[in-house]
């Protein structure tokens, strides 16, 4: 007898260890390479409608303290959340797991724009610069090492685990995601912009420089009988807490 799959929406929460990312889930990076001395600081992967007057003139992509440390920032927490999607030369199917070693692309979800990596030298640090990018090109494309608590790079059988260290290479050029403390936007660098107290995204050759999946919504699928809401068509959709 066929078994219909079913998608379901996991709520995840900082308890998840062993929920698996899935194409189709949005999702909330943090940078674990970029914290100060204090531990409760956590800053996220965000984007937002601006764009640089120069360079490639493409979307500002940053890091930022989360929201709730930050008494009267206006700017929206929605603009933290990325749609797991897969590479720019196929697609990918919601619910399916991502394995260690995948090539997929992150998509900002209030904009639209594509996490993006090219050639040309970020602001601040001289590296290579980080945008969002709606131009659909394989420097979209990144690939997910998934690391270990030894720092070596995860077997590709296995899956990119929620709340667990990775690293995003990008596909064409080989270099790594990355944020850092001693690159942060003042009014010294960056007078009158929108973005002061963010910290610059680029990619860089050193491979330590990881991220975890810090909050979201995960697709999963599932076979009839295990959702709470089928209909009668035999497909789901729910909301459940980890």
């Amino acid at each position: 007898m066929m078994m219909m799959s079913i998608l379901a929406v996991l709520v995840v929460s900082s308890d998840s260890m062993d929920t698996i990312i899935t194409c189709g889930s949005v999702v909330k990076l943090e940078s674990l390479s970029t914290k100060d001395d204090d531990v409760h600081d956590h800053y996220y992967l965000r984007s937002s409608g601006i764009s640089w007057g120069s360079g490639a003139g493409q979307q500002i992509v940053t890091v930022r303290k989360d929201d709730n440390q930050e008494a009267g920032d206006a700017r929206s927490t929605n603009d933290a959340y990325w749609l797991v999607e897969g590479p720019s030369s196929s697609s990918c199917v919601s619910g399916d797991n991502i394995k260690c070693g995948s090539i997929l692309r992150l998509k900002h979800v209030s904009t639209n724009k594509y996490l993006h990596s090219h050639r040309d030298i970020s602001n601040l640090s001289g590296q290579q610069e980080v945008t969002g990018y709606d131009g659909g090109d394989d420097g979209d494309d990144w690939i997910i090492d998934c690391i270990t608590t030894t720092g070596a790079v995860v077997d590709y059988d296995d899956y990119w685990l929620y709340n667990t260290a990775v690293s995003l290479r990008h596909r064409t050029t080989g270099k790594y995601l990355r944020s850092s403390s001693k690159y942060q936007y003042h009014e010294g660098n960056c007078p009158g912009c929108p973005i002061i107290g963010d910290r610059e995204v680029a990619c860089g050759s050193s491979k330590d420089n990881e991220w975890k999946v810090a909050g979201g919504m995960i697709i999963t699928q599932q076979t009839p009988g295990e959702g709470d809401n089928n209909d009668d068509e035999g497909k789901s959709m729910k909301e459940e807490e980890l």
